[in-house]
């Protein structure tokens, strides 16, 4: 059996890797490559542990009822409510017209990214080979990306076309010619298509490529009509986005400036070392420049066999990682200024972040020579055993994770309920066309079990009600059993100021937790007549 490796040729910058045909065997003399490959192959159990089984959470439900969709007209309907773009919820909508309503089978098209997306990395050959295997080990083992890689919703996806985006920018600056400037457009918008949060590093890459190879970039113009699709959805979504980001009218708290910088090593997985590591890549980038600086000014800039203390920095590979630390930063800092912050939307950034980091931790063992290869070998193993360790703690058991399902469920095993009052006590369930989505949401849980029942919104919950005592005279006007939902962190929320402590008289209630959140379950004692 052969396997391909690359191998980077000397010279006077990091040039263009030659693939040698190399024996399996010899994997024995790269420690480095086996601890890598090894730690990819488990990650792959951790994703399928934490989340390809058990119940739908709270957002995979909605997934699965736009999924769901029996017309064009509701898929595009609950679409346009949604700000997760059309490309994830269209392979979703064709997937269940194939496999049908499965938990599982319906998570495979994510995990079926997540899979892929340390495969394309290591196939990219755009950097040398073991920052490579150290781009794809952190990409796939970071805890938060394990905890959103399995899920049926568009993250892994979007880290999956991101990866493509930052390789195919890498490789535009490198060759700025327009046949991959129209690869790089393309990718950008299916990314932004694919979540908006996407379109922040869009725009830091352009700018960058506009900065660097300003002549480049301006005869490579017409590959912006790609962004016109992206153009046209916007304008078709613009009021419901408007509406979203409005004060209040979401459920995002404000990002306190302290949490910058935790928020950003908990998203990559390695916790402060991230930085630290970080922080060293800079720190030998920007003094490789100084060299070279310092080089030039003394010799004749045409003069050949530049020794390789004095190679030139390797820009496009520094801007490209810019690029994912300017939109993180970016992120980070409207969050500070307005509700709008969630680590997930780290994730389409951390890509570039993560081959940035990924090419730190290869340099730092040649760079030092009291690093032998035995000890950077144990340095990156451990960094990703804590990562792995982080994912596996983050794991929730199917009764503690937000899900409407186990609640629904103990709704349904108490007797044959005919009507449920169903209470999303967040901000987001008072946007114009929420009610009626939000009646197909409670409603799916029952139908998926062939038990049909009819769902009661209530609309604008007045600010100062207590849910402990409104929603069961509510419900009891109508012979209803209820769901509520709340999420002690979510400013606005109702159950902040009257968490639910006990069942009302008359009724028979179980509080499920998931995280933060709370969702009560509530049937009549005696059931109506």
């Amino acid at each position: 059996m052969v396997i391909k490796f690359m191998a980077t040729l000397p010279g006077h910058m990091e040039q263009q890797e030659s693939i040698l045909p190399v024996p399996i065997h010899a994997l024995r003399r790269d420690p480095l490559a086996i601890v890598l490959i090894l730690l990819v192959v488990t990650t792959l159990v951790l994703r399928a542990f934490y989340s390809l089984a058990g119940p739908l959470e709270f957002d995979e439900t909605f997934t699965m009822v736009i999924a769901s969709q029996r017309t064009l007209g509701g898929f595009a309907e609950w679409v346009l409510h949604e700000l997760g773009g059309p490309v994830y919820y269209t392979i979703a909508f064709a997937w269940e017209k194939i496999v049908g309503t499965n938990p599982m089978l319906m998570r495979l098209p994510s995990f079926a990214a997540a899979l892929a997306t340390p495969l394309v990395i290591v196939r990219s050959k755009v950097v040398d080979r073991r920052t490579l295997l150290i781009w794809a080990a952190l990409m796939a083992i970071s805890p938060y990306a394990i905890m959103n890689g399995a899920l049926a919703r568009s993250y892994a996806l979007l880290v999956l076309v991101s990866t493509f985006q930052a390789i195919a920018f890498l490789r535009l600056l490198r060759d700025p010619r327009p046949a991959l400037a129209v690869k790089w457009v393309g990718l950008s918008a299916l990314a932004i298509l694919t979540h908006y949060h996407a379109s922040l590093i869009s725009l830091a890459q352009g700018l960058l490529f506009l900065a660097y190879r300003p002549r480049a970039a301006l005869r490579c113009w017409p590959a912006a009509l790609l962004l016109i699709p992206v153009l046209a959805w916007m304008g078709a979504q613009a009021s419901f986005v408007l509406a979203y980001a409005k004060p209040g009218g979401n459920w995002y708290q404000l990002l306190a400036p302290a949490d910058i910088l935790p928020a950003a090593s908990k998203a990559l997985g390695m916790g402060g070392l991230s930085i630290l590591v970080a922080g060293e890549g800079l720190y030998a980038f920007v003094a490789q420049a100084v060299r070279h600086q310092r080089w030039l000014s003394r010799h004749d800039s045409t003069e050949v066999g530049v020794a390789e203390v004095v190679a030139a920095p390797d820009w496009p590979l520094a801007l490209t990682v810019l690029s994912g630390f300017v939109a993180a930063i970016s992120v980070a800092t409207i969050g500070v200024l307005t509700p709008s912050f969630s680590l997930r939307y780290l994730l389409p950034y951390a890509p570039a972040m993560m081959l940035g980091i990924s090419k730190s931790l290869e340099s730092i063992g040649r760079r030092h020579a009291f690093i032998r290869r035995e000890i950077a070998v144990a340095a990156v193993g451990l960094v990703m055993t804590l990562a792995a360790v982080a994912a596996v703690t983050f794991r929730l058991p199917p009764q503690q994770r937000f899900s409407v399902e186990p609640a629904s469920d103990w709704i349904m095993e108490q007797g044959d309920t005919k009507a449920l009052l169903f209470f999303w006590d967040n901000p987001t369930s008072n946007l114009d066309g929420s009610w009626h989505h939000l009646g197909e949401f409670a409603r799916y849980a029952f139908e998926r079990k062939g038990r049909p029942v009819n769902v009661l919104v209530p609309q604008h919950m007045p600010t100062d009600a207590d849910p402990n005592a409104v929603l069961p005279k509510i419900a009891q006007r109508h012979g209803a059993g209820f769901l509520w939902v709340y999420d002690k962190y979510v400013p606005g929320t109702l159950g902040i100021r009257h968490p639910f402590t006990k069942a009302p008289a008359g009724w028979k209630c179980r509080r499920f937790v998931g995280g933060t959140a709370s969702i009560v379950g509530c049937v009549p004692q005696t059931p109506p007549t």
